[in-house]
């Protein structure tokens, strides 16, 4: 059974001034992935749809470790964005992981079980 990392990407994104902005994580990585032209395209494709549905990104640690770089090593995001969206992947890494039922492996996504324990 595999173990889910599970990522909250709904806080809006905070400009260089401090002040939020109306637009949450998730939108600013769901557009990064559907534009990456390196990569698992299904599987990328998959996490975008993910986070498009409702902020949260669930992955296993394999694809957790690959999108940690992917974002490490772009060159179309500023520091500060990659800042944001690593505090939230790290903060999420320290919790504890849930166990997923199955997984779909044409297209990345990864399922939880209904009756697991999600991090808050």
């Amino acid at each position: 059974m595999s173990l889910l990392i599970r990522m909250n990407f709904l806080e809006n994104f905070v400009d260089q001034d401090d002040k939020p902005t109306d637009k949450p994580l998730a939108k600013y990585l769901a557009d990064f992935l559907n534009t990456e032209t390196s990569g698992d395209g299904m599987k990328l494709g998959g996490w975008a749809k993910q986070l498009n549905s409702g902020g949260i990104l669930e992955l296993d640690r394999s694809d957790y470790d690959t999108l940690s770089k992917l974002i490490k090593e772009t060159t179309r995001w500023a520091a500060i964005l990659k800042y944001q969206v690593g505090i939230v992947m790290m903060d999420a890494k320290d919790k504890p992981a849930i166990p997923a039922t199955r997984e779909d492996t044409a297209n990345g996504i990864v399922k939880p079980s209904k009756t697991a324990k999600s991090n808050p």
